[in-house]
């Protein structure tokens, strides 16, 4: 099963939140607060495909090198979503950088609520002073608040996070921060639980522990198969009962472990951007990895050295299908030119 380290660096995913016509509000989410304990299921956006973009691209692990301005330079690529561990000047230098390269960003969550359990044996708790962690997160990005789209949670269920707390944290930052989006990316065995790959034994998910989500996606790296892949969009869809928008996750690495050579990675990405173009739910793509991970661990060399042609793995025709099926995503939006 794929860990997407992009959030979990060292326990690391946490939560931004931004504000409406607001400023990053220093407020504190607390259970005891009352609050409307209606939402509504209007979300923030209208649908339609309209982001690209890609996971790592303030590198990996966290501290190494980014890739801000190359993928820039591609012009393909308008979201993408950060570590929330910067300090203070490092978060603002980041974000300054995106956005001269027109891209929006969405702050990883999980770790600032959550406990990160890499092996996944039990249900994990909330972490200790949580409170304290968001509202200096909420700190650290006061003044950014048009360049961060929202908030994002990586495999929530499948890292053993509890519904009654999924729930509560997600249905706070939704009150709290009304405009702004909460993403959360399943594994594909929250929904085939069935599957060979579900070493860890849990139950499929149920239909209400994304109800406080505005956007939902499934991640699954594997050969594109015309049955599996809608069919899990459809089980997606049916857990998601709130108007949620839906995002896709094309395979974009390769490594001895799962394989990923140019046509079957070429032709995950043309197969998932068709499945988006035909889903009106769908709001974006999000290619997993930017940045390479552990050769010898659930993923291996991603795009900069798939890109790159001085690299043994360089794949031009990879880079161009992404070159073309980026900019004819976020072209219409206006997004994705650098500035000068």
């Amino acid at each position: 099963m794929m860990t997407k380290t992009l959030i979990n660096y060292a326990a690391i995913s946490v939560v931004g939140s931004v504000f409406s016509a607001c400023n990053f509000n220093t407020s504190v989410l607390s259970a005891d607060v009352k609050t409307n304990p209606a939402i509504s299921e209007t979300v923030p956006e209208k649908p339609g495909l309209k982001y690209f973009g890609y996971y790592h691209v303030e590198g990996f692990p966290f501290g190494s090198p980014d890739y801000i301005e190359a993928i820039g330079a591609l012009s393909n690529s308008n979201v993408t979503i950060i570590s929330p561990w910067h300090e203070k000047k490092a978060m603002h230098r980041l974000l300054n950088r995106c956005r001269k390269n027109r891209i929006k960003v969405f702050v990883s969550a999980f770790s600032v609520f959550f406990v990160w359990n890499p092996d996944g044996g039990q249900p994990v708790s909330m972490t200790e002073n949580w409170e304290g962690k968001w509202q200096e997160l909420c700190q650290k990005l006061r003044g950014y608040e048009n360049d961060v789209i929202g908030f994002y949670f990586d495999e929530p269920f499948w890292n053993r996070v509890k519904e009654a707390d999924f729930r509560f944290v997600t249905k706070k930052i939704r009150e709290q921060f009304p405009e702004k989006r909460v993403l959360a990316v399943a594994a594909f065995t929250a929904l085939n639980p069935s599957s060979k790959f579900n070493t860890r034994g849990i139950p499929e998910i149920s239909e209400t522990y994304f109800d406080f989500v505005t956007d939902c996606g499934f991640d699954i790296y594997d050969t594109w198969d015309k049955a599996d892949y809608p069919g899990l969009l459809k089980k997606l869809k049916s857990k998601l009962n709130k108007n949620q928008n839906v995002w896709l996750v094309p395979w974009a690495f390769t490594c001895k472990n799962r394989g990923g050579s140019t046509k079957i990675l070429v032709g995950n990405l043309k197969k998932m951007h068709e499945m988006a173009l035909n889903e009106p739910r769908c709001l974006g793509l999000l290619c997993f990895s930017f940045a390479s991970g552990t050769e010898g661990g659930d993923w291996g060399n991603g795009c900069h050295n798939l890109f790159n042609p001085k690299h043994q793995l360089f794949a031009p025709q990879l880079k161009k299908a992404h070159i073309q099926i980026g900019r004819s995503i976020v072209n219409s939006e206006n997004t994705c030119k650098p500035q000068k």
